[in-house]
């Protein structure tokens, strides 16, 4: 018990952050991964939200308000998780203050502020203006102050003015569709830069995050729209009107999302420390020592949709075979290519397992995994030998 303690003494003396201990978990956690999603859903309820207001899609109308707000909502709160993955967030001003040119992380600081400043507020505040005025006009007490005061003191309703308005909005949301792409496509580039993720280093991760944040936008603001109708109609059925009843029940369903994430994120360092691998970073795992123990560099990369990784010595990788049912021609298609690693079991790989196995004789099978098999290609020089 004695040499426990001391072990913990020494590894605390360690811990410098009072947030979340980086210096403890090296790795990208729960909260890394939760900023993206939200930036995604970002991106993607202002995407929904330009439709309308661009594309003149009539059918979204409806939501176009609620998307903006729903943006800005999650736009406010995005940047949490990675200020509660810092030792020390209260630094986290030192990015716009001394800012590293030559640092994607912290020029994303300078995207995140110009999306904030210049699109969402700029655009809402014109969309409302007009309702700013009317309710600072109707109502009284505090919350006639806060209106006129959000107003800026532009308090000109007139018809000309009100067109103004409806011009700026639109002007905004056509920069803002770009700058929504920056802003989520940046995101995939960092994640695409890594190098030491194999399932992450690819030039379509910003592609692939801007179709997933569109889907996944579109998707909360149809949740939002259909469910706060819902929870408007629980609220009425009610009998208690207790605000603190309410607020209570509010702060248990977020007390219960977020110790759910908590169990997750718990569950998956304790997997980490006892090396147990997910079967796909097994087959990662097996991969990386067999391109290790080469005497040569290889260049590693994945291809989607059928979560393939393809291991080779040039440097650029080949093309999609284009011949169906002819072994002979994937063969030559994947020339140069050492190793091939995908799941066996995927359906989308039913062609490619069936050219393998029928290639048998020239295609050695080097690791059979619950995540996937590794095959190995003849080499080039045993091609010529032959």
């Amino acid at each position: 018990m004695q040499d426990l303690a001391q072990q913990l003494t020494t590894v605390l003396q360690q811990v410098s952050g009072y947030i979340y201990p980086n210096e403890v978990e090296l790795q990208w956690g729960l909260l890394v991964v939760v900023y993206p999603y939200i930036t995604g859903l970002v991106a993607g309820a202002f995407i929904l939200a330009s439709l309308e207001r661009v594309f003149n899609v009539k059918e979204v109308e409806p939501t176009y308000r609620l998307a903006l707000l729903t943006a800005l909502a999650f736009l406010l709160i995005a940047p949490l998780p990675l200020l509660l993955h810092l030792g020390h967030p209260e630094r986290s001003f030192e990015i716009f203050l001394t800012p590293n040119m030559h640092s994607a992380m912290a020029m994303f600081g300078f995207v995140y502020a110009w999306y904030l400043t210049v699109v969402l507020l700029l655009e809402i505040w014109f969309h409302y203006r007009k309702d700013l005025v009317l309710w600072a006009q109707n109502e009284r007490g505090l919350r006639k102050w806060i209106h006129l005061i959000l107003t800026l003191g532009a308090t000109d309703i007139s018809e000309k003015s009100v067109a103004f308005d409806q011009k700026a909005v639109r002007f905004i949301t056509i920069i803002g569709i770009p700058s929504a792409f920056l802003l989520h496509g940046y995101v995939g580039f960092i994640f695409g830069s890594v190098k030491a993720n194999p399932w992450w280093s690819s030039v379509l991760m910003p592609v692939v995050f801007l179709f997933s944040a569109i889907v996944s936008g579109i998707a909360l603001v149809l949740i939002l729209y259909e469910g706060v109708r819902a929870l408007v109609v629980l609220n009425s059925r009610l009998s208690s009107n207790n605000l603190a009843l309410k607020r209570g029940l509010v702060a248990l369903a977020v007390f219960a999302f977020s110790l759910l994430f908590m169990v997750g994120d718990k569950e998956r360092f304790l997997l980490k420390q006892d090396h147990q691998l997910q079967p796909t970073d097994e087959v990662i795992a097996e991969l990386a020592q067999l391109t290790g123990a080469s005497n040569k560099p290889m260049l590693v990369a994945s291809q989607w949709p059928g979560r393939t990784m393809l291991a080779t010595r040039s440097g650029a990788l080949p093309l999609p075979p284009v011949h169906k049912d002819d072994p002979e021609a994937f063969l030559r298609q994947m020339r140069g290519v050492t190793y091939m690693a995908f799941d066996q079991n995927d359906n989308r790989n039913r062609m490619l397992r069936r050219e393998v196995a029928e290639l048998s004789d020239r295609v050695k099978t080097v690791s059979i995994l619950n995540g996937g098999v590794i095959v190995q290609f003849p080499s080039a020089d045993n091609d010529k030998k032959k």
